[in-house]
């Protein structure tokens, strides 16, 4: 496995707290980082505005349209069975990573035009136990289902979970049933519904603007779900019990590390992490002032914070 702690790079340089700055002049494709994610060999995967980007533990390398990528601009990482890394683009099409490039799907086309009508930001996916796409978002009318015994050439159209709501985050339990968060826009308000473990669970916002951007899920590994409206954080326990967690930022990512503590990422705001994901204790916050769009705990328990505008941020342990 790749070893990706204590890196050294020379345009890095310390800031208060003990963590390191990782900039363009250090390998970066951009300061706009969206996820960081670690896969099974350990390299470490970053989706940003400027390509794909890897680091084994000694340098960066970038992958582009050039490289198969269906977008330059990248926003969801994941690995699916076969350790191949999957990624959803800007344009709403999917790409994954095999023999040191990126291949597209053939329902890209199909998945373009589904996207087209809406925010492109306002879509989901995942790669399930058998290789199988499921996307969903905004816009799109429902879930859909690509197989890979069809070579991911077609979209079959599936029931959301969610009723007459548009789903903007999709997971599976342990026995691989589907669930949903999502919202509905109307003239004066919108709605967010959570589907998880039977409870459905909806939360009325008097903007008129939808939760769009602003909601971010999380599926503990407790089995609870998180989901937030802008500086609001809502916690669905798995007997449907709910508990709301006010923020002075907006939210805008949520995070689970291995040892079970929850990260809150802030708008302009930095991160706070919660011990053993107890929400009702005070937070330890973490880079303030910056924007943190997701944490990575690695396989060395090296953390890694990427930010939007600001790079890289490494912390060698808490």
């Amino acid at each position: 496995m790749i070893a990706l702690a204590c890196p050294s790079f020379g345009g890095s340089h310390l800031i208060p707290g003990g963590f390191r700055k990782i900039v363009v002049a250090d390998g970066l494709p951009s300061s706009e980082v969206y996820e960081a994610y670690q896969d099974r060999m350990g390299y470490l995967w970053l989706a940003t505005d400027a390509g794909v980007c890897r680091y084994n533990g000694l340098s960066f390398t970038t992958f582009t349209t050039l490289n198969g990528l269906t977008d330059n601009t990248a926003f969801h990482i994941t690995e699916d069975s076969k350790g191949r890394i999957w990624v959803q683009t800007f344009n709403g099409a999917i790409c994954y990573f095999e023999n040191n490039r990126f291949w597209p799907i053939a329902a890209n086309d199909s998945l373009i035009k589904v996207f087209s009508s809406g925010q492109k930001t306002q879509y989901t996916f995942f790669v399930d136990k058998n290789d199988c796409i499921v996307v969903g978002g905004l816009y799109v009318g429902g879930c859909y289902r690509i197989s890979p015994s069809e070579n991911y050439s077609t979209l079959h159209p599936i029931g959301s979970p969610i009723h007459q709501i548009c789903a903007r985050q999709l997971w599976t339990d342990s026995l691989h049933q589907l669930y949903a968060s999502g919202e509905s826009m109307y003239n004066d308000h919108s709605i967010a519904m959570i589907n998880h473990s039977g409870h459905e669970v909806s939360v009325r916002s008097d903007y008129s603007v939808a939760f769009g951007v602003n909601m971010r899920t999380l599926l503990t590994t407790t089995n609870r779900v998180m989901f937030s409206h802008k500086e609001v954080l809502y916690v669905v326990e798995p007997d449907g019990n709910v508990s709301e967690h006010k923020f002075k930022e907006t939210i805008i990512g949520l995070d689970e590390d291995p040892s079970g503590d929850i990260w809150v990422n802030l708008l302009m705001g930095g991160t706070f992490r919660f011990p053993a994901g107890n929400l009702n204790a005070t937070g330890i916050c973490y880079l303030p002032g910056y924007s943190i769009s997701s944490v990575c705990q690695d396989s060395e328990k090296v953390y890694w914070f990427s930010t939007v505008g600001s790079g890289l941020f490494y912390l060698a342990g808490l």
